[in-house]
C-alpha cells in the first residue's frame, strides 16, 4: 500500500504542478513583493508626519487635507486644534482639527 509522502522527487514535482499551489504561491510572492513594502513605506511616511505634527509650532507653513496653504498662527493644545492665517492683507486666520494637517513645512 503506497501512502502520499514527498520523499521520492517526483511527488515534489507534482506539488508545484498541482493549479491550486500555483495560485497559492502566485499569490504570496505578490503579497511579498507589492504590499508589504507599500505598507511600510506608508507606516514611515505617517510616523514622520506624526513627528512634524507633535512638533508642530507657531510660523511653520502648513496645507490642510483639503488644500488651504497657511500658517501656524496658533495651537491649542486642549482642544487639539491649530489657528492657521490663511491672508496676509487681510489677517484671516482659520482654525482646524491638528489632524486635518497634510504637509508641515519647517520655516
Amino acid at each position: 500500500m503506497q501512502g502520499t509522502t514527498l520523499d521520492s522527487p517526483g511527488n515534489w514535482i507534482e506539488l508545484f504542478f498541482n493549479p491550486m499551489n500555483l495560485l497559492l504561491l502566485s499569490a504570496l510572492v505578490v503579497y511579498l513583493l507589492l504590499i508589504v513594502p507599500s505598507s511600510r513605506a506608508s507606516r514611515k511616511t505617517r510616523k514622520e508626519l506624526e513627528e512634524k505634527l507633535a512638533n508642530l509650532k507657531k510660523n511653520d507653513r502648513v496645507v490642510t487635507s483639503f488644500g488651504v496653504h497657511g500658517v501656524v498662527a496658533g495651537i491649542h493644545s486642549e482642544s487639539n486644534t491649530v489657528t492657521l492665517r490663511i491672508d496676509e492683507n487681510t489677517n484671516a486666520k482659520m482654525t482646524v482639527n491638528r489632524e486635518a494637517i497634510h504637509v508641515v513645512n519647517k520655516d
